[in-house]
């Protein structure tokens, strides 16, 4: 395979970092290993069944950054034309992409499929913090964050770690917010049905971790998009711009009686008020009453944005099971 791909040639390879496939540039061979340079300029060495070439076929699930941002988003490739991705969009936009801009899952080169390791030294005190997927366990460990990148390197020498150990064959769900950093694993265990949350480092691990595992799972494991209630999610953003209202119209009345030399509500006197009090006149001193009618109403745009934005796209679950459970 050492002459398979040549300085120059455009492939997909493999990013260990998070267990995905980039667009990269391959810039000649080391030690037997291939150099390639992704194309945001990350350089990596790996070996030749870790690069393919770069050809997505029709109806291939990736994630894509819309108009080249820094968001990504799924969907499945229409077809391509020379350096560009035709994409149709899970909420129904399409798009000719350029390469650099997706990312692919799954197809775990074998020389990885030992490795398959991710962290997040973010995560919660007592939350799995590292994940690792073999062939026939997924491993759930609340590594301590100093611990964390030297527990991570010794699993790829064939070390262990301690944590939820759950059996592939156990599994009977997953699902998490649509291109999200959340995952919650649901299992059965001793007759019991269990459940586990992972919150990855960001959504690219766990997109990851996601291919790598359904394509342990197997095609039977299939995918549902399911969306959450609209009247509640609706519900939800009219209390959040009730609350940013009142707390607006609150604050410019205090700020007025200021001006004004009139006492306000909360005097900044004594008690348990106190505070709030104290902070109504830093308030005023600062911004003044039309200060706040201002932020307030960019608060309150903000709220709306939000509100067309949940009737437009109202947010969704993506729920992975075997075929006639989800």
């Amino acid at each position: 395979m050492a002459d398979a791909w040549q300085k120059g040639d455009r492939v997909l390879a493999w990013f260990a970092g998070n267990c995905l496939w980039y667009a990269a540039t391959v810039r000649g061979t080391d030690g037997g290993r291939f150099v390639v340079e992704f194309d945001d300029g990350v350089s990596s060495h790996v070996s030749d069944d870790q690069i393919r070439a770069l050809e997505l076929a029709p109806g291939t699930r990736l994630q894509c950054r819309w108009r080249g941002w820094s968001d990504y988003y799924s969907g499945t490739v229409a077809g391509m034309d020379g350096a560009k991705v035709k994409i149709n969009y899970d909420d129904g936009d399409e798009e000719s992409a350029e390469v650099a801009w997706v990312r692919v899952a799954g197809s775990v080169p074998p020389s990885a499929r030992s490795r398959l390791v991710w962290t997040n030294p973010e995560a919660d005190e007592g939350a799995p913090s590292l994940v690792r997927l073999t062939s026939e366990w997924l491993t759930l460990a609340p590594v301590p964050k100093a611990d964390l990148a030297s527990i991570a390197r010794s699993l790829t020498d064939g070390g262990t770690v301690s944590g939820t150990i759950i059996s592939l064959a156990s599994l009977t769900r997953l699902q998490g917010g649509e291109d999200e950093s959340d995952l919650t694993v649901t299992y059965k265990a001793e007759d019991k049905t269990s459940s586990a949350t992972v919150h990855f480092a960001n959504p690219a691990a766990r997109a990851g971790m996601l291919g790598a595992l359904l394509e342990q799972l197997g095609p039977s494991w299939k995918s549902h998009k399911r969306k959450s209630k609209r009247l509640s999610t609706i519900l939800f953003m009219c209390l959040i711009t009730a609350v940013v209202a009142g707390v607006t119209w609150f604050f410019h009345y205090e700020a007025t009686q200021i001006a004004a030399g009139e006492p306000p509500i909360l005097a900044p006197k004594s008690g348990k008020l106190r505070l709030i009090g104290a902070i109504t006149h830093w308030i005023e001193g600062l911004i003044g009453p039309i200060g706040v009618l201002i932020i307030g109403g960019l608060a309150l745009a903000l709220c709306g944005l939000g509100l067309f934005a949940v009737l437009v796209r109202p947010p969704a679950d993506v729920v992975f099971g075997p075929e006639g459970t989800v």
